[in-house]
């Protein structure tokens, strides 16, 4: 995932070159004050309501993560999006996510 538009609940995503193991469900580890998924993973998807997140290990793990927003970075759609990298965590009521590369 590279992007949310949650009052719409649209997803931007990107295929993963090369991905180690299966996905996994995440219910709760946090970083920068946030829902992220465990360090060197991605997001592959979230239920908002339950507070879980979709997560996988890519082939080239993160090595390095930001916080994005306030103000946010957005595409053309307009939606909020990681302004480089993918998604690793996110805070909705903020409007906040992080980014790993």
């Amino acid at each position: 995932m590279i992007g949310v538009r949650d009052d719409q609940n649209l997803w931007k995503c990107i295929t993963l070159d090369s991905v180690m193991g299966e996905p996994f469900l995440d219910m709760g580890t946090q970083r920068f004050d946030m829902h992220a998924c465990p360090l060197g993973s991605v997001m592959l998807g979230m239920h908002d309501a339950f507070n879980y997140l979709a997560c996988e290990f890519p082939g080239t793990p993160v090595s390095s993560e930001f916080v994005d927003g306030n103000p946010a970075t957005q595409d053309e759609f307009p939606m909020h999006v990681c302004s480089a990298g993918v998604m690793t965590g996110v805070r909705l009521d903020r409007n906040e996510f992080t980014c790993g590369m």
